[in-house]
């Protein structure tokens, strides 16, 4: 192992090795980096493919829409919980093995959820699924930030995060096929090929090379301006409420108006994010999260506003590239500040408490955005209080003292 220094992250022997031998820095694309890309692309992937064709098939199965929400709100109550736990068992078994064991309860759960009859077996299985997401999810991140180069980690996790707008982009088309041409249970059973595919992948990993994370000690350095966390989980929390209030309202937002473009919007938005994430980590690693956040926060604003002055089909396609554009390098810039906030021990439980950020915020979203359509009659208002939400995210990120300490400590090291 290298050595590591005050606030750096342990990287495996082979990058030391190689940054010795060739006098290059590490590289990110190793043979582990591809096969946790491919863990999470089966992943992500198992979860798009059930997005847009699970809730019309539970309606189908007449729950209704408050089943219909109790059904997709039990994945994101055990999604959130089981991240909670994942720093205790990667402490005790290795990542490695709790990253393919949550493989295998992702298999159960899909599997379950085509044995099951009723709506609380079905509550049950998609219980099940969220653990299993939960803890990928979260496992994935802290392997990547305990092996990437310290210098290239932004880049490294951006990459990473290529997995769900590639799944996004694909796998709704996909599952509507299946559906189309032979029926729910084929797409569930394709489902279950797509984690086994992962479990598989995941086998490429070796335990060695992820060793379970060092104990907690009173001790240990924080890196340098780390303050934990905390603040940057609260803009994932403010981001993930902005960012559902458009994927999942817009489309009744045009409807009110008797418009057209959603599709637009949404095609446009993943190109944006797919192209962001494969450069925007470059920009944070080589220029500090100043130069990513703000930016970023501006598209993000400029891409609502537009759909509220401008609505329609020419500006939904604009808005949808900008909103892409912003979102694509936004997402993994906060994910690098939590994770990058904290010494070794604590990355797990640092890359858990800002996915949970986002995860509550989408869900909190849901939930509030509706009532706030209902009482004013107008969906026009939900995208009025994303802008306001934006708003917040930057008022937060330029007044809280934890972001200035970060860029006053990454300049005093230049």
């Amino acid at each position: 192992m290298q050595k590591a220094g005050r606030g750096s992250i342990i990287l495996p022997v082979k990058n030391s090795a190689q940054s010795m031998t060739t006098g290059r820095a590490p590289g990110v694309w190793t043979g582990a980096f591809l096969a946790m890309f491919g863990v999470n692309l089966a992943c992500f992937g198992s979860v798009n493919l059930l997005v847009s064709t699970l809730p019309p098939h539970l309606m189908d199965l007449g729950h209704g829409e408050a089943g219909v929400g109790a059904i997709f709100g039990s994945f994101f109550l055990s999604c959130v919980i089981s991240r909670a736990l994942a720093s205790r068992m990667t402490a005790r078994l290795g990542p490695v093995v709790v990253l393919r064991l949550s493989m295998l309860v992702a298999i159960f759960g899909n599997a379950l959820f085509l044995l099951v009859g009723d709506f609380w077996g079905r509550v049950a299985a998609r219980l099940v699924f969220g653990v299993s997401f939960g803890l990928t999810t979260t496992i994935l991140v802290s392997m990547a930030a305990m092996t990437l180069p310290t210098a290239r980690l932004a880049e490294g996790l951006g990459y990473l995060s290529l997995a769900p707008p590639i799944s996004l982009a694909a796998c709704p088309l996909i599952s509507l096929y299946l559906v189309d041409r032979w029926n729910f249970s084929i797409l569930q059973a394709v489902v279950i090929l797509d984690c086994l595919a992962g479990l598989a992948v995941s086998l490429k990993l070796k335990p060695a090379e992820f060793p379970a994370p060092p104990a907690k000690s009173p001790k240990e350095a924080k890196p340098p301006g780390g303050s934990g966390p905390l603040p940057a989980a609260f803009l994932a929390f403010l981001l993930g409420s902005a960012n559902t209030s458009v994927f999942a309202y817009l489309a009744l937002y045009f409807r009110e108006l008797s418009i057209s473009g959603t599709a637009y919007f949404f095609a446009l938005a993943t190109i944006g994010m797919i192209s962001t994430r494969i450069f925007g980590g470059r920009i944070y690693d080589r220029h500090g999260h100043f130069w990513v956040v703000v930016p970023s926060v501006g598209l993000i604003e400029a891409s609502i506003l537009a759909l509220i002055l401008f609505p329609g089909p020419q500006a939904a396609a604009w808005a949808g590239l900008v909103f892409g554009l912003g979102m694509g390098t936004i997402f993994p810039a906060f994910q690098v500040l939590a994770i990058s906030s904290v010494p070794d021990s604590r990355k797990t439980a640092a890359a858990a408490m800002a996915l949970n950020g986002t995860d509550l915020g989408m869900f909190l979203n849901t939930l509030a955005m509706g009532l706030i359509a209902g009482v004013t009659g107008t969906y026009e208002t939900v995208f009025k209080v994303s802008a306001v939400l934006i708003v917040l995210i930057w008022l937060t990120y330029a007044l809280h003292p934890a972001f200035r300490r970060r860029a006053a400590s990454r300049a005093a090291r230049k």
